[in-house]
């Protein structure tokens, strides 16, 4: 009797499954017109497949030829519901790559001998890189060796019939030595090894060539430059004394205006050789060069700004100098006075009133000028009574502004001519007001 039950109930088991399974597996029949497919329900590949985004179920439809043509993103050709890859496309996929693969150029290639040359001479050979690099290795040399080569070959042409190549040879030693000169290590190499006796004075002294004399000028400029210990080497072999003579007789404008660069660079921040080489005779040798006729508008500006420069340099020193020593030195120098005492001020004031139509000849020689004015604040008080100085400077400012006019965008002539500006204000207004309050405080 249970063995009977038994056997009843696994055949009703079978026959249940069974017709679960046909019913789940009913396949989806397209049709031309889109259809709802039912969950776990089969379809046929080749039909067009979309999501209906408005009730969210998956529809099919036969495809047809204007849906070949046409495409959308929501319709999708799919093998199966499920987004089963087709093995068609598989295959096809297969074939396409194989072809590809057969396009992929081979290993060998097919160049002629002259082809194969030209590709040879287009590049170095490893043996030839190598020897150059071998070469380059064994040319390397220090910055002292190079200078000591210099002296060679200096030595050499000195002992040769002059001729205009050999000149251009000793030029171009002269422009190795400036170039290197400007470190401080090779100045001092430089110097130790002879070179301001051998090469530097006796070009400046006794040269007769323009051209050597002038880059002898040059070379001792770069030498002294931001360079302590080369300046004290400097003033041991008298340089500032044999400078400010060379100014007070050449008349090259060239030799003035490297000279004065030359002696720039020795005596700024250098007082002790300001007190020992500017003296009386001398100051007075610099202010000369304004007067003279024969002296071009740029070296005398040079002049005024040299000497103005030495004035701030002074005054800054006084003010906030902290080494005792140097403050002793500085004010030893008496920069201040000699330049009161040799009429400094009335000098310049004279020179820029006589001078006015060549001074805005070039913007340069206006921003230069106004610099030096700037610099020279003990000339205010006789400035400000000086009214034809005054209108020297209005015409130089109103010129500017003429050419600011034609180039409106111009900031660099702007800023002159502010310049300019405010420096009139200044004396003329600010420092004759103040006259005026010490007056009323009298």
């Amino acid at each position: 009797m249970a063995l009977s039950k038994t056997f009843s109930l696994i055949v009703f088991m079978i026959v249940f499954n069974l017709i679960k399974s046909c019913y789940c597996n009913d396949t989806f029949v397209p049709t031309k017109e889109w259809q709802t497919i039912k969950e776990g329900q089969e379809i046929p590949p080749g039909l067009h497949v979309r999501i209906n985004l408005q009730t969210g179920l998956k529809e099919a439809k036969i495809l047809d030829e204007t849906d070949e043509k046409q495409s959308s993103s929501a319709i999708m050709k799919s093998s199966t519901a499920d987004g089963e890859t087709n093995e068609n496309s598989k295959l096809n996929k297969l074939d396409e790559i194989k072809d590809s693969i057969k396009n992929i150029p081979g290993t060998e290639f097919n160049l002629s001998e002259s082809d194969i040359d030209k590709i040879k001479n287009k590049y170095k050979s490893y043996e030839k890189i190598k020897k150059e690099l071998n070469e380059a290795n064994m040319n390397i040399k220090t910055d002292a060796e190079i200078i000591n080569d210099l002296f060679e070959n200096y030595q050499k042409i000195l002992h040769q019939t002059p001729t205009d190549a050999n000149e251009n040879e000793l030029l171009e030693i002269f422009n190795d030595f400036e170039y290197f000169a400007h470190q401080i290590d090779n100045s001092l190499y430089f110097i130790d090894n002879g070179g301001l006796e051998k090469i530097v004075f006796p070009n400046i002294i006794n040269q007769t060539n323009f051209q050597l004399r002038i880059s002898a000028l040059k070379l001792l400029g770069a030498l002294a430059q931001n360079n302590p210990k080369a300046k004290v080497a400097i003033f041991e072999k008298n340089a500032g004394v044999i400078l400010i003579n060379l100014l007070s007789h050449t008349k090259q404008s060239k030799e003035i205006s490297t000279a004065i660069y030359s002696l720039s660079s020795f005596l700024r921040n250098f007082p002790f050789a300001q007190k020992e080489i500017l003296s009386n005779a001398r100051f007075e040798i610099l202010l000369d060069l304004l007067a003279k006729s024969d002296i071009d508008i740029s070296n005398k500006i040079r002049v005024i700004i040299f000497l103005s420069d030495l004035f701030v340099e002074y005054n800054d020193a006084i003010r906030s100098e902290k080494d005792a020593m140097k403050l002793k030195q500085y004010k030893d120098s008496d920069t201040e006075n000699k330049l009161s005492k040799f009429n400094y001020c009335e000098i310049v004031n004279d020179f820029v009133t006589n001078n006015r139509k060549e001074i805005v000849k070039t913007i340069e020689n206006a921003e230069k000028l106004i610099s030096s004015l700037e610099n020279s604040k003990m000339c205010l008080d006789i400035w400000s009574e000086c009214p034809m100085l005054r209108h020297t400077l209005l015409v130089i400012k109103n010129h500017l502004n003429s050419e600011i006019e034609e180039n409106i965008d111009n900031q660099y002539l702007n800023e002159i001519h502010n310049r300019f500006d405010l420096f009139v204000k200044e004396i003329y207004i600010d420092t004759n007001e103040l006259k005026l309050v010490q007056k009323d405080e009298l």
